[in-house]
């Protein structure tokens, strides 16, 4: 098997990237008035985070409308396990977003 190194972040591309995407994190936390935008799905905790609705590594971009705020506990939810009830996110544009807890079976579970 073949071993891949990450690469570390370069200084150059910490300072052109990084306040980018701190005035992005700010617009975004101005958009949604701070408050997590998962919290009719139950209480929130802990600080708010900027989730990439569509990750980078799938093509997403660093623009406000793929950014929406999450507090860490539904942050944690998006990568959660179907079967624990995982939070799937849409982007509907210009800053309005489609949240839904979605359960499934585990395709595991039948095999224990």
């Amino acid at each position: 098997m073949k071993r891949t190194r990450l690469r570390p972040v370069s200084k150059k591309t910490r300072s052109v990237r990084w306040p980018v995407l701190k005035a992005m994190r700010e617009y975004v936390v101005a958009r949604e008035r701070g408050l997590c935008q998962a919290r009719y799905l139950g209480a929130c905790a802990g600080p708010m985070d900027a989730h990439h609705v569509r990750s980078r590594g799938r093509g997403g971009k660093d623009i406000a409308d793929n950014l929406v705020l999450l507090c860490r506990q539904h942050h944690g939810e998006v990568d959660r396990a179907y079967n624990k009830g995982r939070l799937m996110i849409d982007s509907l544009g210009n800053g309005a977003f489609h949240i839904a807890r979605v359960w499934a079976p585990d395709k595991w579970a039948a095999r224990a």
